[in-house]
């Protein structure tokens, strides 16, 4: 700011759409010690020549920075939109990119790209993702919103197969760029929204991870992600009103939150990152129970529960919801007395709607 006001140098008025300097970005990597530095300004010449960007560059290499200055860039931006966008990138210093190391995997960040800023918050984020998604060897994954690719390197060396799909070009030749650089040929990324993408996609998925932008995932492409009938989802979130919106989709259809957490990776704001695990309970689960009769300590009358006794205890010591046909069927299978024409199957029971009075009181 101070050589900015020594040189006279008008900052951008987004409303009028005034002005020169408009943003001054800075990545610095935590674990490799890499600085960037992004000047963003508008397209006038005369200010241009004014600022004298390589006094600044000069001015900004003197400094004590704790970190290896990798590079200065000039962005030039006239768009009317208040974002960072580059109409033209100039390298004035170095390079316009930097590394860094991630749970033993090395990344190539630019200032565009999509990538966690606090890096050591990531490495925990990213390690309670992995703790969720739990078993992966020879399973097929979609890393859905892959950004560039983090997520779906980190499953990959333990994985079959990761297929990640991001919307945004630069960060999906990104993330094949830091495939390459990490070794690992068993990452297929694609460019594209996922509502269309998924519908091309040839691969059946063991398991979906989800990280999608703040708004969250459009209701038809969640459809179309529950429509794949995975056993276990991870969804990873930035904004928890849209986590709310979409959970209360995906438990309607079936699929279970098991466990979650909030990961902090902005101190000191509102903001917090949240990890879920969801589990589908499929109708043919099954739990194998064993019971010993002989040490129930239970009179006759606690022996006969009705079917809605049982339902509600199977609802509340498994989660599960079993209907008055299945009952009846392990009944039969188990020996127990069961009416005589109950939940027959209709080739063997052409009086099916037949119920015994004595079932019909069960329920």
């Amino acid at each position: 700011m101070d050589y900015c006001a020594k040189k006279e140098l008008p900052f951008y008025h987004k409303l009028r759409h005034e002005g020169y300097v408009r943003h001054l970005l800075v990545r610095r990597t935590t674990n490799t010690k890499e600085l960037l530095v992004a000047l963003v300004t508008t397209s006038d010449a005369e200010m241009e020549k004014k600022a004298d960007l390589m006094s600044l560059v000069e001015k900004i290499k003197a400094l004590d920075l704790s970190a290896k200055l990798c590079g200065v860039i000039h962005i030039i931006n006239d768009g009317l939109a208040d974002v960072v966008q580059s109409d033209e990138t100039r390298v004035l210093y170095g390079q316009e990119y930097v590394y860094e190391e991630l749970l033993g995997l090395k990344f190539k960040i630019s200032v565009f790209s999509f990538f966690q800023t606090n890096s050591l918050g990531a490495e925990v984020l990213y390690s309670k993702a992995r703790e969720y998604i739990g078993e992966t060897k020879d399973k097929l994954i979609f890393d859905l919103y892959s950004g560039t690719g983090t997520i779906a390197q980190i499953l990959a060396p333990v994985a079959k197969k990761v297929v990640g799909v991001e919307i945004i070009e630069e960060a999906v030749e990104a993330a094949k760029v830091n495939a390459s650089l990490n070794n690992l040929e068993n990452c297929e990324f694609i460019a594209g929204d996922v509502l269309k993408v998924i519908d091309d996609l040839q691969d059946k998925p063991d398991l979906i991870v989800l990280d999608p932008p703040r708004d969250g995932i459009n209701p038809k492409a969640l459809q179309k992600i529950i429509d794949f009938g995975v056993d276990r989802m991870v969804y990873i979130s930035c904004k928890p009103t849209s986590l709310a919106r979409d959970l209360e989709m995906l438990q309607e259809q079936g699929y279970k939150v098991v466990k979650a957490a909030a990961i902090d990776q902005f101190p000191n704001t509102n903001h917090v990152e949240t990890v879920v695990l969801l589990s589908q309970q499929k109708p043919d689960d099954t739990i194998e129970i064993d019971l010993d009769l002989d040490e129930l300590d239970a009179t006759s009358a606690e022996l006969k529960a009705t079917y809605q006794e049982i339902k509600d205890y199977v609802l509340k010591e498994f989660g599960l919801k079993v209907s008055n046909l299945y009952i009846s069927q392990i009944k039969r299978k188990c020996g127990i007395e069961v009416g005589e024409n109950y939940n027959l199957p209709k080739t063997e029971n052409p009086k099916s709607a037949t119920v015994s009075e004595r079932e019909r009181r069960s329920n």
